[in-house]
């Protein structure tokens, strides 16, 4: 038991590959980034995962209301 990564109180890649490794991650805009000491940066264009919803919230009164979905009274 315990984190497979340590052994005997020292750092042991235990998966075989030195490369797979993720130092950093940095999102910037809609870009996230994967650093990794081997490869350089890898990016991830997440524009397409933004303002996907079109649902609004309305409030009337006490009523609050989801579009095309449900109505609560709070």
């Amino acid at each position: 038991s315990g984190d497979p990564y340590v052994v005997n109180n020292t750092f042991t890649e235990v998966d075989g590959s030195v490369t797979n490794e993720l130092t950093d991650l940095s999102l910037s805009g809609n870009t996230l980034t994967l650093t990794n000491p081997a490869t350089g940066g890898n990016s991830v264009d997440l524009s397409g995962f933004v303002n996907t919803d079109s649902q609004t919230l309305s409030l009337s009164g006490t009523d609050l209301s989801i579009s095309g979905g449900n109505t609560i009274d709070i």
